[in-house]
């Protein structure tokens, strides 16, 4: 059982890095309605985050910047556009879509926590992960929870879908929160997340 874990967890990575590039790539060619004139500040002066005429994001470095600044960067572009969008499939991931849709979603809640991974099991699950992709995890949450800031330090910010259902906060986000979703992802390839031949293929 334990060797089964392992080999899924090694596996998750792989998907895991996958996955966030898809979303990455969802996020920085989508519509966005953020000012596309002034680029946002980058933590690492070795990468550059701009935007073309069509707000559409570029991330750019020299040899010294690593997979941590790389995806920060992205996991910001992706935020700054997607922020609604990343809560629910936090939300639904988590188990978490009744506490700010009502009773209609319990049902999808209970499933999702009964069938999905415990705080502990991904904390072991992210252990497993090689330090590489322990980074790139790391370094788009933080690039997340850097526009979560900015957004509740200014309301303005804040994407309308949360002003609509009462929300004025956004939580952080975890390295947990982009396993857990990661995880259904892979189980919509796999429903059993036992076998590969959907990702070899």
């Amino acid at each position: 059982m334990k060797e089964t874990r392992a080999v899924f967890w090694r596996t998750s990575g792989y998907v895991c890095l996958m996955g966030i590039v898809c979303l990455g790539l969802v996020g920085l060619f989508g519509a966005c309605s953020s000012d596309s004139s002034s680029p946002p500040p980058s933590p690492s002066p070795n990468v550059e985050t701009t935007r073309d005429a069509k707000g559409v994001w570029f991330i750019t470095g020299n040899e010294a910047a690593g997979l941590y600044h790389v995806m920060e960067a992205m996991g910001y572009a992706v935020a700054t556009d997607r922020l609604w969008q990343a809560e629910l499939y936090r939300r639904t991931a988590r188990g978490k879509l009744s506490e700010i849709f009502g009773a209609t979603q319990l049902g999808t809640d209970v499933f999702m926590r009964t069938t999905g991974y415990s705080q502990q099991e991904l904390q072991d699950g992210f252990s497993a992960l090689d330090s590489d992709i322990q980074s790139v995890v790391n370094g788009y949450v933080a690039g997340f929870n850097r526009r979560i800031a900015e957004v509740n330090a200014d309301i303005s910010l804040l994407p309308f879908e949360f002003k609509m259902i009462g929300l004025t906060q956004v939580d952080n986000w975890e390295y947990q929160d982009v396993l857990a979703w990661i995880a259904v992802l892979q189980r919509d390839f796999d429903p059993e997340a036992s076998k590969t031949f959907q990702i070899e293929n």
